[in-house]
Order: structure tokens, then C-alpha cells, then sequence
């Protein structure tokens, strides 16, 4: 592993760490290492690690981005933008956001349709993961595919498909669009219910808010997050997770799954 660790931290712009607790780059604060934290902070270092990145298991993190990770970690490497990544830019009659950059700093920007400020996390895990909020603007998506960068556009008409052989690195958003209240969904929201249950409301009808289990917490304000209180491990939310369904199957005939990808190893 040495060698090519030793090869990304050559590239000027890369920053690459073996056995990285991820727990403390995720929202949740739960999963053991990484075999290989990459940081990189311009197209041209991304451009250049990339052909050693796709020798292995690797994937992106956006920041902000929820995941629930095991606590033996993730096998392989996880790539973390920054840097170019997280600029954003008001022109005349656009608005360019890196896909690193969070939805926030949208806040005041007189080209910012006003409901951007309040989308949770960044740009790159909207428009990776649930592009849907983002139909009605017109767009130009900037990604890396490759060993080259392309940008296509696309219209306030079009669905948003971003290729999963390809890492988007910049939005530019052009002109305003009519207003209206739809948004990815919040950062922490845990879990779906089938039969078209709201998991928020069914926690809440049934007593199940502020029910505490070891490390961890459903939160008395919106029952579908949960907190950890102080460090929070993959194995204790399984448990909590456990506990809530087996009070929620008997009333309900359903079970709480989480929302969250679950990714990694058990740990040994």
C-alpha cells in the first residue's frame, strides 16, 4: 500500500492518509477506518490521482453527507473534494457552485433562488443522490469522466441523470425559476417505514420520541433523527433500531429500515 499512498501525496493538491477513522468525517459519527483517506483540492491534482483512485475500491464523500458505516470501516479508498471544490461564484445572470461547496453559502446571494440557503449539505450529494430538487433550474453540470472534463446542459424541461462512471465537480445555475417549497430531505432523517408510513409521525403517535438506548437517542423534535451522545457506534444503533420495531410491529404489522446506505465491514 506504501507505494502508491506515497504516489497520491506526491500530487501537488492530494493529501492521502491510511487508516482514517471515519467517524470523524460523518455527520453520525459512526464507522471504523478507511484503509485510505484522500483529500484533494483542485481539478488538476483529481485529474492526475485518479488513474491511481480507480485501481482500487473507492468512492466519494461529500460533505455533510450521511452515511452509516460499520465499525470495522470501508475497505478500499474514500475521496474527499475541497478547495476549487467548495467555491462558489455570482455572475450577471448565474450562479457556479463547486459540488464540494454547501448549500448555505447560497445565503444572500441576490442570483440564489432564496430556497437553496436552506438545503441541507452539499451540492455534490444533491446531485449525486436525489437530483429531483433541482428540476425547473437551468443547469450546466461540469463532471470529470475519464480522464477529461465535460459539461453538458441541461434545461429547466430535463431530468437530471448523472452517470455513475462520472464525479461531478461543478453546477453553474442560470437564470431563476418559479418559486415553489420542494427539498431534498433532511440531514439525519434515519428511516423509512413501508406502507407509506411517515416514520416521524409513527415514532411520535406511538411514545417512541426521546426513546434512549445505550449512546443513542431518537430526537424529541423530529422522532425520524437520531443523536448520539458522545460516541456513537454501528452496533448501538442496530440495537437502538431493534428495540423501536419490536414495540412498532405489534401495533403496526411494519418495520422501521434505515434510509441511510449501510456500508463497510464488521469489525473483527
Amino acid at each position: 500500500m506504501a507505494n502508491w499512498i506515497d504516489n497520491l501525496n506526491a500530487i501537488d493538491g492530494i493529501i492521502a492518509t491510511i487508516n482514517q477513522p471515519l467517524h470523524h468525517h460523518l455527520p453520525l459519527r459512526v464507522g471504523g477506518d478507511v484503509d485510505c483517506w484522500i483529500r484533494c483540492s483542485s481539478k488538476r491534482a483529481l485529474l492526475e490521482a485518479l488513474p491511481i483512485i480507480r485501481r482500487h475500491t473507492w468512492r466519494v464523500h461529500w460533505p455533510f453527507q450521511d452515511w452509516l458505516v460499520k465499525d470495522g470501516g470501508i475497505k478500499g479508498c474514500v475521496l474527499r473534494l475541497e478547495g476549487e471544490f467548495e467555491e462558489v461564484y455570482q455572475g450577471v445572470d448565474h450562479l457556479a457552485l463547486g459540488t464540494a461547496a454547501l448549500w448555505s453559502q447560497t445565503t444572500g446571494m441576490k442570483r440564489a433562488a432564496r430556497e437553496l440557503q436552506f438545503w441541507p449539505g452539499s451540492v455534490g450529494a444533491v446531485l449525486y443522490t436525489d437530483p429531483k430538487p433541482l428540476r425547473g433550474f437551468s443547469l450546466e453540470i461540469e463532471w470529470i469522466r475519464g480522464r477529461s472534463i465535460e459539461t453538458i446542459e441541461v434545461s429547466a424541461h430535463q431530468p437530471i441523470e448523472i452517470p455513475k462512471t462520472t464525479i461531478p465537480i461543478k453546477v453553474t445555475i442560470i437564470g431563476q425559476r418559479k418559486k415553489r417549497n420542494l427539498r431534498p430531505l433532511g440531514s439525519g432523517f434515519a428511516f423509512i417505514l413501508d406502507k407509506n408510513q411517515l416514520p416521524g409521525k409513527t415514532l411520535q403517535e406511538l411514545q417512541l420520541h426521546s426513546v434512549r438506548l445505550r449512546t443513542w437517542k431518537v430526537s424529541t423534535n423530529n422522532p425520524n433523527q437520531i443523536v448520539h451522545l458522545g460516541y456513537g457506534n454501528f452496533e448501538d444503533v442496530t440495537l437502538l433500531q431493534k428495540a423501536l420495531n419490536q414495540r412498532i410491529k405489534q401495533i403496526r404489522n411494519t418495520s422501521l429500515q434505515f434510509r441511510l446506505p449501510i456500508l463497510g465491514r464488521n469489525k473483527k
